[in-house]
């Protein structure tokens, strides 16, 4: 079986436990095969790596895991861009009570990535990692007309800042068109472009 680095094996996992990408994506996206995909999505460790020892958890750990696992249940229908992070399901915590620092939210969430890979759990980016693209359709009346028109919509996911810009179509003339003025509008260029259907773009080093 071929032999991967720690950031490629890292990536597997990045995309399988947290992105929940399948493993014929994966493969297709890493350009590796899908026996070596299905062996590292299914808890393998690289040579060299040792496994760490389960912890038991104390009863109050298993408390908090389970209320993170209800409030990302809770909200797993929410629109996209509406979705969790850690911080906010840290103060969603405090205000229910929990005693507990930010740190330690994420780290459990950290481990909950491994421990429970088939439950979502939300991505947090560098500030410029990644930007969201996604359109969506409206109806606007133009000269009292009633016109169905598409919006297209950009999101940084670390500030949560938002760029939206109306067009008549979906024609990869308006698709470009929206990259440049997210662009603009941000005043430069993320690392990366995600859209809704998964595939990633690579923009920079």
């Amino acid at each position: 079986m071929p032999t991967i680095d720690t950031e490629t094996y890292k990536m597997i996992r990045r995309l399988y436990a947290v992105e929940g990408l399948s493993q014929r994506q994966i493969a297709k996206h890493l350009k590796v095969s899908r026996t070596t995909i299905r062996k590292y999505c299914n808890g393998a460790i690289l040579p060299g790596i040792r496994k760490e020892y389960q912890i038991e958890k104390n009863p109050l750990r298993l408390t908090i895991e389970a209320e993170i696992i209800k409030i990302i249940n809770d909200n797993k229908d929410a629109p996209k861009k509406q979705k969790l992070n850690a911080k906010i399901i840290w103060q969603i915590l405090t205000r229910a009570g929990f005693s507990i620092g930010e740190s330690t939210v994420r780290k459990y969430i950290q481990e909950m990535r491994v421990d429970k890979p088939e439950v979502f759990i939300p991505l947090e980016f560098e500030p410029g990692e990644a930007a969201e693209f996604d359109w969506g359709d409206v109806y606007a009346y133009i000269n009292k007309v009633k016109t169905r028109v598409s919006i297209f919509c950009a999101v940084l996911p670390y500030s949560f800042g938002i760029f939206a810009a109306v067009f008549p179509d979906k024609t990869s003339s308006s698709f470009f068109t929206g990259h440049v003025m997210a662009f603009e509008y941000f005043g430069g260029v993320p690392l990366r472009c995600i859209y809704d259907y998964a595939a990633e773009m690579i923009i920079g080093d």
